[in-house]
């Protein structure tokens, strides 16, 4: 980020958070917070998480701020700690999935209210059932991405195709599934 000539450098500013100056850390914040957020954004699909993933970055700077004496780049270390937000959100969404597949495969409790039950398995069936619907190398992404949390560019190796042809794919398969998402809530 290009700064005017009275700014400090990100280096400059890395010493200070270093040093223990959370001034200096908020103006690290407001001059890369826009930038995680919307990669963020981009992923999750979602402001809040985006917001939260970016909160989560800058308080991991803070408290590992002991260790960031060797940043060449900090661009290239918030981009690291945002994707490895971003894998922890998808696992986290991972397990939940689970979780409830496995929860709807229990018999409910006798007092459970059958219809949430059936409704929210039905959510969960009609989600399957459109990523398996998806043509198949946008499946085939989609599921290597989320399933195997493989990256762009292993993908695109492992598909022999570039890097935006996933990018492409995958933004698709997210836009059917909001699509899918957005008419079945008005069900539940």
């Amino acid at each position: 980020m290009q700064t005017k000539s009275n700014d400090p450098s990100d280096e400059q500013l890395l010493e200070r958070v270093h040093a223990g100056d959370s001034g200096a850390l908020g103006l690290l914040y407001v001059r890369y917070s826009p930038r995680v957020c919307d990669f963020a954004l981009q992923f999750s699909g979602d402001e809040k998480e985006a917001e939260d993933i970016t909160h989560n970055v800058f308080c991991r700077l803070w408290e590992r701020r002991e260790l960031i004496v060797d940043i060449e780049s900090l661009k290239a270390y918030l981009f690291k700690m945002t994707r490895n937000e971003i894998l922890t959100l998808f696992r986290h969404r991972r397990v939940e999935r689970n979780y409830l597949k496995l929860r709807m495969e229990e018999e409910p409790p006798e007092d459970a209210d059958a219809t949430a039950h059936v409704t929210t398995k039905e959510l969960v069936d009609m989600i399957d059932l459109a990523i398996e619907r998806m043509p198949e190398l946008r499946r085939r992404i989609f599921l290597m991405s989320r399933y195997d949390e493989m990256t762009y560019a292993e993908i695109a190796a492992r598909l022999d195709i570039s890097p935006r042809t996933v990018q492409y794919h995958i933004g698709k398969a997210l836009a059917d599934l909001r699509k899918l998402l957005n008419i079945l809530m008005m069900f539940v």
